[in-house]
């Protein structure tokens, strides 16, 4: 199938959709394929102000290595 065909077939298929949560969906899988699209801006800023609080604590040093972590997981998970 040639992309004009495609197109064509997409729009009709979208045209028929009421859903707006999968409209939604959509959108934001289309609006991904822009060259200028960064999935970092459309992180809550809740989370972006977590991210900048554990990079400074990261800085500091305030870190657990990996393989202190999975042994805290394992002892408080594999009951």
């Amino acid at each position: 199938m040639q992309v004009p065909e495609l197109k064509s077939e997409l729009h009709q298929l979208i045209d028929k959709i009421d859903n707006p949560d999968l409209l939604k969906a959509l959108k934001e899988i289309l609006s991904q394929q822009h060259e200028n699209y960064d999935w970092a801006d459309k992180l809550d800023s809740a989370i972006v102000e977590e991210i900048k609080e554990s990079i400074q604590q990261a800085k500091k040093g305030a870190v657990i290595d990996h393989s202190s972590v999975m042994k805290q997981f394992k002892e408080r998970y594999s009951k």
